[in-house]
């Protein structure tokens, strides 16, 4: 925008979807609860008005509904309906501390930011350095860099579904898009939670732990682009606790 000429003169309104919790136990990662409430509700929200020279943080309650009065006001019309949304840019609408979300499930969300600082709190231990790719269960070995075949001493008695096996069959690295979120299902693995290694091209990428979710028994993890090759990739997994290594039932 800004090599085209258009920057100042544009309004630009970024706002996220809401998050999702990294907490373990959770029976949906993307439900809000009161202990997930902090990591799931707050969204980041930004406005940049034509012609507006800085910015500045504005702490007073604002919803996602407020963009279209928003883009209303500063664009100098009134919306042909009545809306439940104020302008960011107009006067304080004095609204309430808390949200009470619902209906399923009753959380309060207030707006001194404690909900928030404690996920970040929790967010600083996962991510010690800053680094998105050291996420991993607590207190579980780092296999990561290994080779499966060195560390596997068996085969499973049992097979996982890839999500989306597809994306792996034909990857190039060269467009920038990498599949590093990699999904699926552990089939007729019995049991609980698994600790799991996810390699690519047989070597230990990402540790993860698997999840019930309505009987079926799931895992994801993020793993880092340069354990990708150009062309066909191969997903497994290692079941740290048994020590197998598991690859795709087709």
């Amino acid at each position: 925008m800004e090599s085209s000429g258009i920057y100042d003169d544009s309004l630009l309104i970024v706002v996220a979807d809401h998050g999702i919790s990294f907490q373990s136990n959770l029976e949906h990662w993307r439900r809000i609860r009161p202990e997930t409430v902090g990591d799931i509700a707050a969204v980041p929200l930004f406005v940049k008005a034509p012609g507006q020279p800085g910015g500045t943080i504005d702490d007073r309650r604002a919803l996602t509904i407020d963009i279209l009065p928003t883009i209303a006001d500063v664009l100098g019309f009134a919306p042909p309906w009545e809306t439940e949304g104020v302008s960011l840019f107009g006067a304080d609408p004095r609204r309430k501390e808390t949200t009470t979300i619902g209906p399923s499930t009753s959380a309060t969300f207030g707006v001194d930011g404690r909900e928030k600082l404690a996920m970040a709190e929790r967010n600083a231990a996962w991510f010690p350095t800053g680094d998105p790719w050291e996420l991993s269960p607590p207190g579980a070995a780092d296999l990561r860099g290994e080779r499966v075949e060195d560390i596997a001493n068996g085969q499973a008695r049992f097979g996982m579904r890839l999500d989306r096996a597809f994306w792996y069959s034909n990857v190039d690295l060269n467009t920038g898009i990498v599949p590093v979120r990699v999904s699926g299902e552990l089939l007729e693995a019995g049991g609980g939670p698994r600790l799991l290694a996810v390699a690519v091209n047989g070597v230990v990428g990402a540790m993860t732990r698997s999840y019930v979710v309505e009987g079926e028994t799931l895992f994801q993890a993020l793993v880092p682009p340069e354990y990708f090759q150009s062309g066909r990739n191969t997903i497994s997994l290692l079941s740290v606790e048994d020590g197998v290594s598991v690859v795709p039932r087709r």
